[in-house]
């Protein structure tokens, strides 16, 4: 009676040996399936650990983007203001020359040297 196909003859390799030259290609192909198995969960784990960092990393970078458009917005605002405030100090200044140029000659040279005499003292 043969085992697994092992050939009877009377001087054949016994059944045991002829297992493990059967057995042999078999778990060395077991072995290889399972690095296999080994290495693609290795790079899934490793793509994952990526896509992590990287998904950290755009909320840290748009976190960053947002406190910089809003520091760039409140620039904005002080500068409107302070334009806005030099505009109406230019607004007032014209208006005073406007009305110095409408007083007569005399008036308008009385308290232009008034002023210069004020800024001598």
């Amino acid at each position: 009676m043969t085992l697994a196909g092992a050939p009877s003859s009377p001087g054949g390799p016994s059944p045991p040996q002829n297992y493990c030259t059967i057995l042999k290609p078999c778990f060395a192909a077991l072995h290889s399936q399972k690095t296999l198995e080994n290495e693609r969960q290795k790079l899934l784990l490793e793509f994952e650990r990526l896509r992590q960092f990287l998904h950290d990393q755009e909320h840290i970078l748009l976190g960053q983007l947002e406190k910089m458009e809003k520091n760039i917005a409140k620039r904005q605002n002080e500068n409107i203001t302070d334009l806005s405030k030099g505009i109406t100090l230019l607004n007032k200044l014209i208006a005073e020359l406007e009305e110095k140029i409408q007083q007569p000659m005399l008036e308008f040279l009385k308290v232009r040297i008034f002023d210069e005499m004020s800024l001598q003292v």
